[in-house]
């Protein structure tokens, strides 16, 4: 991948980097937010400072090898360079937030965010380095995490635009908390040329070995687990952990091959250049063959083989009354999780009350033998094993099904619920006229009445957020108009503009931050709003500005 970067070493940096180590830690403790660009290089001494906001486009850290702390929260804006797309439309660029490489040690004892403003920028850029961000959250426009040969450690959650984590080989990657990717309005190519632009976004790239350890679940609005196996003859030994769930708006887990060229011609190449993965759930699992090498019946194979080979994790109910056991000779411990294969069989003991029976979720069969204890496969690659006991459906004189609804969830249950929206993540207001409407929804929609959501875009997954835009456009008051706020650059998808398409009666505002102005684009009541999907059924809201015109509030 091509990067574009612009360093902007300032004399406040190179003073800084000659400071020697008890200085810098003194002057940490008491310091100001720094507002210019951080340097350190291999023979400096270790450095420490607080919080860094940059508003330029420049990065706050530039790690040329060196050790660095920062214990504050690094925040950077503006623009200093841009692009423009296949289509026209201008992108603004930045350099990354946090660009380290010669075996440099970047410690942030804070959350790291990178293009608040709108800027495409990318929050950490790691060549042969470390990166440790300790109890704090990386959110960026562009992708979150980008590394080669380097050891990341996030204790927080990652949110990116077009990649939340990208990892080129040789990384050791472990994120204690979800990643999630928004998506961005990028080109891409048929045939090595670029063909089009359309919004692509996903969760997790892995190319080549690495060892990545998500600890949580990865959403993203495209595919959630990108795992790109190269060309035949790669003996990717590196492995892949996530504990969560995989929630996307394409491919769950898509496991693929390099190009047409890569040589794969048997299933077993192919399974050796795949690392080992494991996974909790996934809504899809998708494996692609380029190769030309490879027929229609061993790519049939490798599909299946490579399917066979994930590994999933079973997880139990935590309720100690009914003392579930997991046992099997196809049980293989991993990471501390009891895991299985696809089609193959596991124990499980436990106590079953009376009224219930035992579950292992909605891809898994269960038989009961005749010792009591019960049988339990998987029978389909999305997974999600959860052994449990539920309450036994009773069928109705009228035909229909009931079950007793029990007023306690299990503690398993109540503390991964996935769907859970942080406060102030989505804000809805409501206006009837010129006599409410607020002064700041007046200079949005007027003095119609509306309908006013306002999206923290790195505080939700891209499923709460398609949600939230088709249920508010239908909660719109009639005639009236709905207002889309969000605080990035985002994007509708086809299932948004059906909902639009559903209310031809109302004004659609969509309000975002592009390089560091409000700018408002307007779907005019009844307007066409099927043209405005590209050939992938997205609408970024850069295409939407270039096809219907913005202002500036």
């Amino acid at each position: 991948m091509q990067k574009k970067f612009l360093v902007t070493l300032t004399a406040t940096a190179t003073a800084f980097s000659m400071l020697v180590a008890p200085s810098l830690t003194a002057f940490a403790e008491d310091a100001e937010v720094l507002t210019e660009t951080v340097t350190v290089s291999a023979s400096d001494e270790p450095a420490e400072v607080g919080a860094i906001t940059i508003s330029d486009g420049s990065s706050a850290v530039v790690a040329n090898g060196g050790t660095i702390t920062v214990d504050g929260d690094i925040t950077t804006s503006g623009t200093n360079d841009s692009y423009k797309d296949y289509v026209g439309d201008e992108h603004l660029t930045a350099s990354p937030t946090i660009d380290a490489d010669n075996h440099a040690t970047v410690t942030v004892n804070g959350n790291i965010t990178a293009g608040n403003d709108g800027t495409e920028q990318t929050a950490i850029d790691a060549s042969n380095s470390t990166i440790v961000v300790n109890d704090g959250n990386v959110s960026a426009t562009d992708t979150a995490v980008q590394a080669s040969n380097s050891t990341i450690t996030i204790n927080g959650d990652i949110v990116g635009g077009y990649h939340g984590i990208a990892a080129y080989s040789g990384n050791t990657i472990s994120v204690k908390g979800n990643v999630t990717a928004h998506g961005m309005q990028s080109d891409y190519t048929r045939d090595d040329v670029i063909a089009g632009t359309s919004t692509f976004g996903t969760g997790v790239f892995s190319s080549g070995e690495n060892n990545i350890i998500i600890d949580g679940d990865i959403n993203s609005i495209e595919n959630g687990l990108d795992v790109n196996v190269g060309y035949s003859g790669n003996q990717n030994n590196g492995s892949i952990l996530v504990t969560g769930d995989i929630i996307s708006g394409h491919e769950g887990l898509n496991i693929y091959d390099n190009t047409e060229k890569s040589g794969f011609a048997t299933a077993d190449d192919f399974l050796a250049a795949t690392p080992d993965i494991t996974i909790y759930s996934t809504n899809f699992v998708s494996v692609g063959i380029k190769s030309t090498d490879a027929t229609a019946d061993v790519k049939a194979e490798i599909r299946s083989k490579i399917k066979d080979a994930i590994n999933y994790i079973i997880k139990a109910d935590s309720n100690p009354d009914y003392n579930i056991k997991v046992s099997g000779t196809n049980v293989e411990k991993i990471s501390g999780f009891d895991t299985v294969n696809r089609n193959e069989a596991f124990n499980v003991a436990a106590n079953v009350p009376e009224g219930y029976e035992l579950s292992g979720g909605d891809h898994v069969s269960v038989s009961k033998n005749n010792d009591g204890t019960y049988t339990l496969v998987l029978t389909d690659s999305r997974g999600g094993i959860f052994v449990t006991a539920r309450l036994i459906p009773v069928t109705n004189s009228d035909g229909s099904t009931s079950y007793i609804v029990e007023s306690e969830t299990s503690n398993e249950e109540s503390s991964s619920n996935a769907n859970s929206i942080p406060n102030g993540a989505i804000i809805v207001a409501n206006s009837q006229g010129a006599a409410d409407t607020p002064s700041q929804i007046a200079a949005i929609s007027g003095t119609k009445p509306a309908r006013t959501v306002s999206y923290n875009m790195s505080s939700i997954t891209p499923i709460q957020y398609k949600e939230s835009i088709i249920s508010n456009v239908a909660a719109a008051p009639q005639g009236g108009a709905m207002n889309i706020e969000t605080d990035r650059v985002a994007c509708l998808d086809s299932k948004m503009i059906a909902a639009i398409a559903s209310r031809p009666d109302i004004d659609v505002n969509v309000v975002f931050t592009y390089g560091g102005k409000k700018l408002k684009v307007t779907i005019p009541a009844g307007y066409d709003v099927s043209k405005l999907l590209d050939e992938y059924g997205y609408c970024g809201f850069l295409r939407l500005m270039s096809i219907l015109g913005s202002t500036e509030l």
